[in-house]
Order: C-alpha cells, then sequence, then structure tokens
C-alpha cells in the first residue's frame, strides 16, 4: 500500500509546491509471517480455477479475472471429475464451480475436494437458486453461493473474501445453516 504525504494538487487548488522542494511517498509492505522480506516484495496473486461446463461463461470469467491485478486464473475446467484433477494439480487459493455439470455434478466434486483438502475455498457459481440446493452446496463444503446474474465486481469481491477466509452465506439459508445451538 503506498500512501502520498502532503503533495498539493496546484492545478485544483491552486496552491504552490512547499518550498521544502518535493515530498517522498511512504510505502507500507505488510508481508507474510516467515518470509524473507528481500525475496518477497511482491503482493501474492489469488490463484483461480474455474469450473463450468459452458466454454463462453469460463472465457468469460477468465476475461474479467485477467483485469483484476490481484487475480490470476490457474486452470478452467467444465466437470466435476477435471475439477478434482486439476485441483490436485494447481492447488488454488478459490475455486469457482458450477453445480449442474455432466460426469460429476459441481455439489460432488466439492464434497470430493473438501474431504482431501479441508482448507479448500469453493465459491458456487450456477444458476440455480432454489433454497434447497444452496442449503446442499453449503453442506457439502462451499465457501460462498452465488448465481450468474450478478454483476462483475460482486464476483470480484467475493473472491476475496472467501481467499480472506470468510464465508458468504445468503440470508434466506443462514438459519439453516447454523450449528444447533445458534439457532
Amino acid at each position: 500500500m503506498m500512501s502520498w504525504v502532503g503533495l498539493p494538487n496546484t492545478r485544483k487548488s491552486g496552491h504552490e509546491w512547499p518550498s521544502g522542494g518535493w515530498r517522498i511517498p511512504r510505502v507500507v509492505v505488510r508481508l507474510s509471517r516467515g518470509c524473507c522480506p528481500a525475496m518477497n516484495t511482491e503482493p501474492q496473486l489469488i490463484r483461480i480455477l474455474a469450473v463450468d461446463d459452458h466454454p463462453l461463461f469460463r472465457d468469460g470469467i477468465a476475461a474479467l479475472i485477467s483485469i483484476a491485478p490481484d487475480m490470476q486464473l490457474v486452470g478452467a475446467c467444465s466437470n466435476g471429475r477435471e475439477a478434482i484433477e486439476q485441483f490436485r494439480a494447481q492447488r488454488p487459493d478459490v475455486t469457482l464451480m458450477d453445480l449442474q455439470m455432466p460426469a460429476m455434478s459441481g455439489r460432488e466434486a466439492i464434497a470430493a475436494i473438501r474431504s482431501e483438502f479441508p482448507d479448500a475455498r469453493l465459491i458456487v457459481l450456477t444458476t440455480t437458486a432454489g433454497h434447497g440446493e444452496v442449503v446442499r452446496a453449503f453442506k457439502a463444503g462451499a465457501s460462498a453461493f452465488l448465481v450468474k446474474n450478478l454483476a462483475h465486481q460482486d464476483l470480484l469481491e467475493t473472491i476475496r473474501i472467501v481467499h480472506r477466509g470468510q464465508k458468504v452465506i445468503p440470508p434466506e439459508v443462514s438459519s439453516d445453516l447454523a450449528p444447533d445451538g445458534d439457532r
């Protein structure tokens, strides 16, 4: 994160530059624990796997991810079986998963991935938004549930939220997913 210290905008405000001349920007870099500052000054990209049986939709996700400065598409596939193989090979930070696909459904793939990789972060991105389907997706291990008609900014923000380890749960199903003591 970079913050500039005291540079007046002479075009808009009419202020003149301070007699001390230019001020130097202050750079704040936050590094992960255990890393060497000299070797890791670049921010880590969020690595994304996209799983959807529609090529046009996968291409759209790829285009969207390519313009996000903090994300990188590491793989794309068209069904649940391929998703499991790609997940093993790529180890993405976040996976976008459709539910209705040939060969193996997204819900089955989510359950299989989470059984092998308990910390996997998976976002369901689908056209079906039925109450039961949402609940089943979360119980299989989804971290978020989105319907495909959302704005692209909402998808990017949800990816960032899930990457931070948080869940995005629709309010209409939150009570169904709460532990028995929290209802």
